[in-house]
């Protein structure tokens, strides 16, 4: 369990809503190339929710560190109000840190 500005948070894998690579025509070889990098990409992302209200992006940086070097980093915020949603994502350079994590 991982704890954030004194609130345990839940960590899981990222899953896509739709696969970009799904849609791609196999007969189109860089296209296809593209697609698996991404797909690569969204096994190295973490679903990060139940984060307070005030947590920013640094505080992901600096609590997500610890377990691998970051490739990004993202706290969701609402269109209307501007503020934060609760929920963010973190991806890492490698699926080791991200094993580590879960």
């Amino acid at each position: 369990m991982h704890t954030i500005e004194g609130k345990r948070v839940e960590c899981k894998f990222s899953t896509p809503k739709e696969s970009k690579a799904k849609k791609l025509k196999k007969s189109d070889s860089k296209i296809a190339a593209k697609g698996k990098s991404e797909n690569s990409r969204a096994s190295r992302k973490v679903f990060v929710g139940g984060l307070p209200k005030n947590t920013s992006e640094d505080d992901l940086n600096l609590y997500f560190s610890q377990f691998g070097e970051l490739e990004d980093y993202v706290v969701m915020i609402d269109r209307d109000s501007q503020k934060p949603r609760g929920f963010g994502f973190v991806t890492f350079k490698t699926q080791d840190a991200v094993k580590e994590v879960l």
